[in-house]
């Protein structure tokens, strides 16, 4: 029998129903060895209830996947009982090719069995269309970057819906997905044409009716694909699109079992895209998260990243020194003017439109007090409009959130965080916060509001620091004064950077 390797956990659960030996250690003969080995029963793993095996085979999904390839080397029962387990583990598909190929080679009886796909669209290879069609195309040379120039119904675009068919014939043979997860392209990838994304958004739309967990990264995607997925519960969508505003936010305050919902706004630049792809479409719209957010009143998740913090710091910094600079000239110039009432009113005047960030943090205080578990919000909030953030977060005591993510720089302190809250997440830089100061910050509002967040356990900072070994001993003296007030303290170093999350 194959060596089976298991985790010391599943050694121990399994050791009770496995047999304890295989043949006498002292056999006088061969024949005498055969003869045991062939009156041995079987073994007492397939004597217990099947639901317990296949409890059992399940373990090793999240653990040790390759013991579970091992168990298909058993037994021809247990090969027969653990494969499927094989399949339901998370399958990803660079491109078309790469799936079509898979499907080729596996049993595509245990299809069936798969539930989580993680899948990216490629564009079409005019070498591989053949027939007609594909003398077409060649002679019209046309690709996806010169595509949005050429007339409709050109050999391209049909070839693109052709492969789009093609797509959803392979798809029809898993059908019970329920988990989906769209990579995003790279500057390597061969990106699709608008049309053929557009033609894929409906696609998903019409042939994956029954997810539960949709995972966008794809930022240039139509919110289209969104339309009759009534049964999802998790969605992550990027806040760039190719749908407008309205689009996105009808789409997705029309999904009614909603429960966690994630926005990503990427950082992507449609004019640095190859040959200028999407920029004829792309805008850099925003939605407005706050009001679609309203429109899903049983919302226990909520994550919202948006740019990074790192970009237009220098610059905001250099703005602030010409401000100054300006804002001098102009006291000496009107020394007897009441300068602080001018400024006040002119700030209001000139007060830019409230950015998404703080829009969304606000709405979402105002409006998910009783349904909110989770919050994550991970975005710049502007200074401007921090005393009516405050304002809102000190409303949101009476909420029943149980997990903070925030910015360390946003973080509002323990006396406006709600009682039911158990676990908090700070993203904290040296550059927007002092660390010794922010430290010694948090350890005072704790002692002081300990009362106001009794069931508080946890707290996570994720540091970016430079000198991360030399406050070794600053972290040290902030783990034991936290542990006095109950509260486990846990650091993490950061890059700065949204891929840490």
């Amino acid at each position: 029998m194959t060596k089976l390797l298991v985790s010391a956990a599943t050694r121990q659960a399994l050791s009770p129903i496995m047999p304890k030996g295989s043949v006498a250690r002292n056999a006088k003969t061969t024949t005498n060895t055969t003869t045991r080995a062939a009156s041995r029963p079987p073994s007492r793993f397939l004597t217990i209830p099947v639901e317990l095996r296949e409890h059992i085979y399940n373990q090793f999904l999240p653990t040790d996947s390759s013991s579970l390839f091992q168990l298909l080397l058993t037994s021809p029962q247990i090969s027969r009982e653990a494969k499927p387990f094989i399949f339901k583990q998370s399958l990803v598909f660079d491109g078309q090719s790469e799936l079509y190929g898979w499907i080729r080679r596996v049993d595509r009886k245990y299809l069936r069995y798969v539930v989580d796909i993680q899948f990216k669209l490629h564009d079409i290879d005019p070498e591989k269309i053949v027939g007609a069609l594909g003398k077409r195309l060649r002679q019209a040379n046309i690709t996806a970057a010169n595509s949005a120039r050429a007339p409709e119904g050109n050999p391209y675009d049909e070839a693109c819906d052709w492969e789009i068919d093609r797509l959803g014939n392979a798809f029809s043979l898993f059908p019970n997905i329920r988990h989906m997860t769209l990579l995003a392209s790279t500057d390597a990838d061969p990106r699709p044409s608008y049309h053929m994304l557009v033609s894929f958004s409906k696609l998903l739309s019409r042939r994956f009716p029954y997810l539960v967990t949709f995972v966008n990264q794809d930022e240039f995607l139509p919110a289209g694909c969104l339309l009759g997925m009534q049964n999802l519960k998790r969605l992550c969508f990027p806040g760039l699109s190719t749908s407008s505003p309205a689009e996105v936010t009808a789409m997705i305050s029309g999904l009614p079992n909603l429960l966690h919902l994630e926005f990503n706004r990427l950082d992507a630049d449609s004019s640095t895209l190859q040959d200028n792809l999407y920029s004829r479409i792309a805008t850099r719209q925003q939605c407005n998260y706050a009001e679609l957010t309203h429109g899903l009143p049983n919302l226990v998740s909520l994550a919202f990243y948006g740019e990074s913090c790192e970009e237009g710091e220098e610059d905001d910094d250099d703005d602030d020194d010409d401000n100054d600079e300006d804002e001098d000239e102009d006291e000496d110039e009107d020394e007897d003017e009441d300068g602080d009432e001018d400024e006040d009113r002119d700030r209001e005047k000139t007060v830019p439109e409230i950015p998404e960030a703080t829009r969304l943090f606000m709405g979402v205080l105002d409006g998910h007090k009783s349904s909110l578990r989770k919050l994550k919000i991970f975005a710049n909030v502007d200074s401007y409009y921090e005393s009516r953030i405050q304002k809102r977060i000190a409303t949101f005591k009476k909420s029943s959130l149980t997990h903070l993510e925030i910015n360390h720089a946003h973080f509002p302190g323990f006396n406006f965080l709600p009682g039911t809250l158990n676990s908090l997440v700070l993203w904290s830089s040296e550059r927007d916060v002092p660390f010794e100061s922010s430290m010694k910050s948090l350890v005072r509002t704790a002692k002081e509001y300990r009362s106001v967040v009794p069931r508080l356990g946890n707290i996570l900072i994720y540091l970016e620091i430079e000198d991360w070994d030399g406050m070794a001993q600053a972290r040290q003296w902030l783990f034991e004064r936290m542990e006095v007030f109950g509260i486990g303290l846990r650091w993490r170093r950061w890059d700065g950077s949204h891929s840490t999350r």
